[in-house]
């Protein structure tokens, strides 16, 4: 197939610019499709989204994935909510009464936004890193704000 300027592309290359139809591929034998007549039409546009929007529905689930991943991180039972720059007094209050074991729960806790739970994220991060070094050994491990 050839684009609009005359380069050879495939027909998933030419099905993701805009204005290109996958109807009118088929309809003017650029794309050869066998399908059944019955359900060609819902056939034609499920495969025309599925090429034009792969890209999107890719970083979506990589999006999904990573935030999968966020629920579950652990929060260890002897955390001090209060050393957290950036939180209120009020999310540090309801997180110490609460004591979440993830961050998914700490996200369920009323008055916890989701900025303050981004934020602990953050922290719990940066603390991980500090702990995995060889010779963390001076007070800056056990302030990992220090570091930023």
């Amino acid at each position: 197939m050839r684009d609009r300027g005359g380069d050879r592309v495939s027909a998933a290359q030419l099905l993701k610019q805009p204005g290109v139809r996958l109807e009118q591929l088929v309809a003017d034998r650029q794309v050869a499709l066998s399908i059944d007549e019955l359900t060609r039409a819902i056939d034609i546009s499920s495969v025309e989204t599925t090429v034009k929007y792969d890209g999107y529905l890719k970083q979506e689930q990589a999006r999904a994935e990573r935030a999968r991943r966020e629920e579950r991180r652990r929060i260890p039972g002897d955390f001090p909510f209060a050393r957290v720059p950036g939180l209120s007094r009020e999310v540090v209050h309801r997180l110490s009464q609460v004591r979440p074991e993830t961050l998914g729960q700490a996200s369920r806790i009323p008055g916890v936004t989701p900025a303050a739970v981004a934020v602990l994220g953050v922290f719990l991060g940066r603390l991980s890193e500090v702990r995995l070094q060889p010779d963390a050994t001076d007070d800056s491990c056990r302030n990992p704000a220090a570091h930023s």
